[in-house]
């Protein structure tokens, strides 16, 4: 089941998908916190604007959280923040969700940036539909050396072909 968070009334379950990612090793924190300070309060207050979405995903319990960030009225970014040794299934289940939901009320296009060296959140980006846009960056270092992050996205072109290939 997926559901939206408030970030005043779920402020507990955020706080909670955001202990998991201070659970990882050093080189994941290391990684993550290229994109900025590591901080709560920081992070509840992004949350609170008007262009983010954060949908909890639960199975019986909250086990992943999508970050979706508005960059335009019909393109959004997207973080995923899960619990270690989950259901792989019922992450891609929700990703799916997420993502009709988001092409069904017109977005174009929906991207990520992710570590090379994170392979289980490229397999299951791929799972789910999202392909390399071939563009990449290096940014942030961990165990001293340079981190590339690849591109990845899901347009609403590819999302119809998908339907069309179904029905």
């Amino acid at each position: 089941m997926i559901r939206r968070l408030n970030p005043v009334d779920d402020e507990a379950l955020l706080h909670t998908a955001y202990l998991w990612d201070q659970d990882r090793p050093l080189w994941f924190r290391q990684m993550d916190a290229v994109y900025g300070p590591d901080d709560f309060n920081a992070y509840i207050e992004a949350a609170k604007g008007e262009k983010r979405i954060d949908v909890g995903v639960f199975d019986g319990e909250l086990i992943a959280v999508f970050v979706l960030s508005e960059r335009s009225p019909d393109r959004f970014e997207v973080h995923v923040m899960a619990k270690r040794s989950l259901n792989n299934r019922i992450l891609v289940e929700a990703a799916y969700q997420i993502r009709w939901q988001l092409f069904e009320r017109g977005a174009k296009s929906i991207s990520g940036w992710v570590a090379s060296r994170n392979r289980p959140l490229l397999n299951l980006a791929s799972m789910v539909g999202f392909v390399k846009s071939h563009l990449t960056m290096m940014k942030g270092s961990y165990r001293g050396r340079v981190i590339q992050w690849v591109n990845l996205v899901s347009t609403r072109e590819q999302w119809l072909s998908e339907q069309k290939k179904v029905a």
